[in-house]
């Protein structure tokens, strides 16, 4: 076995820098296991702000339907925070060596899984819980209209 140390040159350097994972195989386990539960923390985190604010849009636009003509600039607006937890996903993904971690750790396709999995979830948690409350706020001024 040789003694020799393999040096890349560019982003695979940088990442291998991070001591998240090694060549050899082994993974520093405890510093993977916290950044793997904070990286799938992000998930609960934009659950909880997608269902509060979408409810927080829905009270302020039912209790003043003069906001309606308003809507899509608050429905904007209250999406920014879940779209800011997305991006702060990615980055800590990618920041954090993770890409190269489950790389190591798990086997080709699970890998894949385990990284786009969490930010693929969180995107398509965005538009359901504000589709459904857009569709939920329309049949309450309806039903009140009438």
């Amino acid at each position: 076995m040789s003694e020799r140390e393999y040096v890349y040159e560019g982003a695979v350097q940088e990442l291998l820098n991070q001591r998240v994972g090694h060549f050899d195989g082994t993974i520093q386990k405890s510093q993977l296991l916290v950044y793997s539960v904070i990286y799938f923390c992000f998930m609960a985190i934009q659950l909880l702000a997608c269902l509060i604010l979408s409810r927080r849009l829905k009270r302020k636009i039912i209790e003043n339907p003069d906001n309606m003509h308003q809507f899509r600039k608050l429905n904007y607006l209250y999406q920014l925070v879940p779209i800011l937890i997305i991006v702060a996903q990615i980055v800590f993904l990618v920041l954090s060596g993770l890409i190269t971690a489950f790389g190591l750790y798990f086997s080709p396709g699970i890998d894949l899984l385990v990284i786009v999995g969490p930010v693929l979830l969180n995107i398509i948690l965005l538009p359901t819980f504000f589709v459904t409350t857009e569709s939920e706020i329309s049949r309450e001024l309806n039903n009140n209209s009438l």
